[in-house]
């Protein structure tokens, strides 16, 4: 079996889901219900932290994506961090980075989002 984790945090009024491990079609449903619960604890900014994310596939980018849409009808941030190469090339490709916000640190995403960005 794949290893997958998510884990959760809260910094005020900005929610961090941490990605751990393989996001494929058997973990992706974990993951959902993981940003679901964060975006619904917020009202600024879902912060999706990748920087242990070792390989999503189309299922994974897909709650991802449903997250984002699910944000932007709320009106609150979505942004990504720590995208590993193999992650942030697959995005590239699919044209998502155009699309999602993606920053490189954790630090660099609470700016961002306390900023205004």
């Amino acid at each position: 079996m794949k290893q997958f984790d998510v884990t959760t945090e809260q910094l005020g009024e900005i929610a961090i889901v941490r990605l751990i491990g393989e996001l494929d079609a058997s973990t992706s449903p974990v993951a959902d219900t993981a940003m679901t619960e964060a975006l619904e604890s917020t009202s600024k900014a879902v912060l999706i932290d990748c920087s242990s994310l070792t390989y999503i596939s189309s299922a994974g980018l897909g709650a991802v994506l449903s997250t984002y849409h699910d944000c932007n009808h709320r009106s609150v941030q979505l942004l990504l961090y720590g995208l590993q190469p193999k992650i942030k090339s697959v995005l590239g490709i699919l044209g998502l980075e155009k699309v999602i916000p993606t920053v490189a640190t954790e630090k660099e995403a609470l700016q961002a989002v306390t900023q205004g960005v």
